[in-house]
């Protein structure tokens, strides 16, 4: 059995990752590909699993991010941590010549040698594939698995190409490598059967025991075939997780902004009179048809983007620091878009009828997933077009000013995180957070307490589409909170983490990249923003 290692860091390039393993099990099957989340049982050491799986590996495929280093406590790298599963991975391929093939997702480089401990130094001299994450995807991928077939000795469609034409020419295939040679041997050991015309009934043929002894020989020889291609799996029932204790969290500091009065909530289900939207105060909540989303007001002010230089998990894409400011309130979706509200507008002949899957999880209140950017930007058209109003994605600096409400702490919370209030990988941890339970799959969108201005799950369950294209970092940032776009929009940024992500994916600062216009993975979902009429 071929087995591949798919080596990667969810902070760095999760959807990618998912993106690769999909094309991956597409070429040489799904049993073929090892990726952590799918693989490793829940109560088993990760480092056990994974030097079981190194042993068996014919290839590992390490893909490299901006954040593939990884940021860890006191400001140094994770790579250099020597319990980091992404460090055991490579090492153990390194040290017993496990072909390695380094994936740099988009425009990333090669880590220096300096940047990397006295174990891994020569894997940054390895030659790398760099994969394009947008139209050129599946090309590139294509040359990767071109380069495997040729570690693995599999025929490769040029050879497939060139046998084709030999029998065309009615001549003898040439035999491509040692394992061509060895296969070919092997068929020809195999019994060959001739086939054997039917007799009449009545009476036995002088044939009867030749022919039931070479059904004998052909049924011997299945069972021994069978027995050495189709190797049965074991299916691994995972054990139920531990209930672990809570931690207490400090109380989140107080808003840096002025407050702001409440106004009543308009009447429900109904398009906003020009008067009623211009009298609109932060945290008033309005729906604009009876299957719209819920928006809710967030006030005009200032924040501070991007994470301080000491926190842990920081990525370099999520500096510098700069200030940004809202000179305007605007309206954002109280809950991330459900899949009763994307099925109203396939419903009403709008989202180009595209009917998502929702992976067997549930559908209704649920976030609707498995959308691409191109899909959000369907739905926020025909939001528009039924409201008269103008709805769209948000931007990537009103995504972490709606999450932060105010703070400047990692989560709106504080500075730490548990599963009794988000939704993500919570055999990980993150700062004196305890492990909690994976749940491997989204939860209903009014799961967990809102934060401070009344958004629910700004941390995890779904990573949230913005209208920003993707920059290594916020160096000529706008500074008045609108999207960033530029001459290469084939990846978008998402925002929040996910049921999939490590608890650092999950922090107001995170960012995730290189994701792909046309690309929806079952990690992805939005919110909507609505743009409000000055009072």
């Amino acid at each position: 059995m071929i087995k591949i290692i798919i080596s990667y860091r969810r902070s760095d390039s999760d959807v990618f990752a998912g993106r690769l393993r999909d094309r991956i099990a597409g070429n040489f099957g799904e049993e073929s590909v090892f990726i952590d989340v799918d693989s490793i049982p829940f109560g088993k050491d990760f480092r056990v699993h994974i030097q079981e799986a190194m042993a068996k590996a014919d290839a590992i495929l390490v893909v490299v991010g901006p954040r593939w280093l990884g940021g860890g406590k006191g400001g140094h790298s994770r790579i250099k941590d020597d319990t980091d599963p992404v460090r055991i991975e490579v090492e153990t391929a390194l040290i017993k010549g496990i072909p390695t093939i380094p994936i740099l997702v988009g425009q990333t480089n090669m880590p220096k040698p300096e940047q990397l401990p006295e174990s891994l130094r020569s894997f940054a001299f390895i030659n790398a594939a760099p994969v394009d994450t947008g139209r050129d995807f599946h090309r590139d991928l294509s040359r990767v698995i071109a380069t495997i077939n040729t570690i693995l000795e599999r025929p490769t469609d040029a050879d497939n190409e060139r046998e084709e034409a030999e029998k065309q020419r009615g001549e003898e295939p040439r035999l491509r490598n040692e394992a061509e040679v060895k296969r070919r041997a092997e068929e020809e050991a195999l019994p060959r059967l001739q086939p054997v015309e039917p007799r009449p009934t009545g009476r036995q043929s002088i044939l009867t025991p030749v022919i039931l002894s070479l059904i004998g020989v052909a049924i011997t020889g299945a069972i021994i075939l069978s027995a050495f291609v189709f190797t049965p799996l074991t299916p691994i029932s995972p054990p139920k997780p531990v209930a672990q204790p809570v931690p207490v969290l400090p109380k989140p500091p107080a808003v840096t902004l002025s407050p702001v009065p409440f106004a009543p909530t308009p009447g429900a289900n109904s398009v906003l009179s020009l008067e009623t939207e211009q009298a609109l105060k932060p945290k008033a909540t309005f729906k604009e048809c009876g299957n719209c989303p819920e928006m809710i007001v967030v006030p005009a002010g200032s924040f501070t983007m991007g994470a301080p230089a000491n926190e842990p998990g920081r990525g370099a894409d999520e500096g510098p620091q700069h200030a940004v400011t809202f000179a305007r309130q605007f309206a954002v979706g109280k809950f991330a878009l459900t899949f009763d509200e994307w099925e109203a507008c396939v419903a009403d002949g709008g989202c180009n009828g595209h009917n998502p899957s929702d992976q067997g999880w549930g559908r209704g209140r649920r976030p609707v997933i498995n959308l691409s950017w191109d899909d959000t930007k369907a739905y926020v058209a025909w939001l528009s077009k039924k409201t008269g109003k103008t709805y769209r994605l948000l931007s990537e600096a009103e995504r972490e000013y709606v999450t932060r409400a105010g703070t400047t702490t990692p989560f709106w919370w504080g500075n730490s995180i548990s599963t009794t209030q988000a939704n993500y990988d919570g055999s990980h941890t993150y700062g004196n957070g305890l492990k909690g339970e994976f749940r491997g799959r989204t939860v209903p969108v009014d799961m967990f307490e809102p934060n401070r201005w009344g958004l629910y799950q700004v941390h995890g369950n779904v990573w949230d589409w913005t209208e920003d294209c993707y920059h290594p970092s916020y160096q000529g940032a706008p500074a008045d909170g609108s999207a960033w776009t530029g001459s290469d929009c084939n990846h978008h940024v998402v925002r929040g983490g996910s049921w999939h992500a490590y608890p650092d994916g999950l922090r107001s600062a995170s960012r995730n990249n290189g994701i792909v216009p046309t690309n929806g993975p079952d990690v992805l979902g939005f919110r909507v923003a609505r743009t409000l009429l000055a009072p």
